[in-house]
């Protein structure tokens, strides 16, 4: 699948400022490096941006995405919100990138999403914290025949297509109201919906074809971004 937009790669040197940035986690280091930040890992990541966005269309026409760098759009800021943190460290040593469908807060929203991160890239699709509203519309969902029955199809495709990592179950105990034998009871004590593929190599992202490779894998977990969109817009 094309997205029309040329690019070539994460350069190698965006990688290795990501791998010295964790070894030198302080601003003085940053401020140093930060022409190397902007050149070698910013602006090639606003392109992948734009060109993973455009070419998310053809998996779903609603998609959304933001070319700021400074939070509000696609790009994650590389600066750490350290306030309510025992880590003070100031800096990710990793850029996400997330790709969203549907109207107001995009955190609401299922999203696509793709870190790269030195020796542990990778991407997949859904939400990582269901919102209450949300949560409620998951929980009828899952414990509802008809749609019950679809999210396990999708989950079942998923886990014998590949080494997709599924989560996140957060609950010991079933949500009151809802029957703690029901055939899906381990996915309603889920309090969010993801699907992640974890084996983006380096030497991938690196790559012209890396548009192209990271669509095709967002291609195949799209089902369970459709089924969330669906249920959490219903």
């Amino acid at each position: 699948m094309k997205s029309g937009i040329e690019f070539d790669g994460i350069p190698p040197e965006g990688l290795q400022f990501l791998r010295d940035l964790a070894k030198n986690n302080n601003r003085e280091w940053f401020s140093d490096n930060r022409e190397v930040f902007k050149q070698q890992l910013q602006e090639p990541a606003v392109a992948l941006a734009e060109a993973l966005g455009r070419g998310l269309k053809k998996i779903a026409p609603g998609i959304q995405y933001g070319l700021n760098t400074n939070g509000s759009g696609s790009l994650f800021r590389i600066y750490r919100d350290t306030r309510f943190s025992n880590d003070k460290t100031p800096y990710k040593d990793h850029q996400d990138m997330i790709f969203w469908e549907g109207p107001g807060k995009k955190d609401y929203w299922s999203v696509f999403f793709l870190r790269i991160m030195p020796g542990a890239s990778g991407l997949g699709a859904g939400n990582h914290g269901l919102a209450k509203t949300a949560l409620e519309k998951y929980r009828q969902a899952v414990a509802g025949d008809q749609l019950g029955e679809e999210l396990e199809a999708i989950l079942t495709g998923l886990t014998t297509a590949g080494d997709f990592q599924i989560g996140t179950e957060h609950y010991k105990r079933v949500p009151v109201g809802f029957d703690p034998a029901h055939r899906r009871a381990a996915l309603l004590r889920f309090n969010a919906l993801h699907v992640f593929d974890g084996s983006l190599s380096d030497a991938e992202l690196s790559l012209p074809d890396l548009v192209e490779n990271c669509l095709a894998r967002f291609e195949k977990v799209a089902p369970l971004h459709h089924w969330l969109v669906k249920v959490m817009g219903g």
